[in-house]
């Protein structure tokens, strides 16, 4: 069974360029990851914008950050601990230009800090990375959100890792050139994704 659902995402970037993505993992699936942006599903009778706002404090403990258009939508279809879902979703684009700071309860991965065991530095401070707990920790569509990274477009392009949306790093160096669209763009069609770590587009071809 197939269970419908609506998300929204924030393509969030920082004064450099670069986007915040997280490292999740499905327990379902051991040892195989992927990085997404922050976003989630709307909850009953939530307006996409609110829900962007709520999921990017919930996951990084953000709360004043400056919300823009909608600049890209896409649907996917796709697996989390053994259930499959259908999803539609859109893309809001939120800039960050001094790099982050505190902001409600605990610690986010943006203000610059080392916030978990195992850090290597703050995601704040142009690091690889860091371990974290987010700020929702009883959240269990968090719970396996483990890191936290700023990226670069040509970081995008070269990396081996799995990234949704697949395409990610051409619609960031398009807003990063051209700012925001007139219109959103659509990714794909219908693209269908798995936490096994395959992409497949199911039909037509990004616009």
């Amino acid at each position: 069974m197939v269970e419908r659902r609506r998300a929204a995402r924030v393509l969030l970037l920082d004064g450099e360029g670069r986007i915040l993505l997280f490292r999740g993992t499905d327990p379902a699936v051991p040892g195989v990851s992927w990085w997404i942006t922050p976003g989630g599903g709307l909850e009953p009778g939530e307006e996409p914008r609110d829900a962007a706002l709520r999921e990017l404090a919930e996951e990084t403990g953000l709360r004043d950050v400056e919300l823009g258009p909608v600049v890209a939508y896409d649907t996917v279809v796709y697996s989390f601990q053994g259930r499959h879902y259908e999803q539609d979703q859109c893309f809001h684009l939120a800039r960050l230009w001094d790099g982050g700071r505190e902001s409600g309860e605990g610690c986010g991965p943006v203000d610059g800090r080392d916030c978990g065991p195992g850090s290597e530095t703050g995601v704040g401070a142009g690091g690889r990375g860091t371990d974290w707990r987010p700020v929702a920790c009883d959240a269990e569509e968090h719970a396996q959100l483990m890191t936290a990274r700023w990226w670069t477009v040509p970081e995008l392009r070269v990396t081996e890792e799995t990234v949704y949306p697949a395409a990610l790093a051409d619609l960031v160096d398009r807003l990063l050139k051209d700012g925001p669209p007139v219109l959103p763009v659509r990714l794909s069609r219908r693209v269908r994704w798995s936490t096994m770590g395959w992409t497949r587009r199911v039909e037509g071809t990004p616009e």
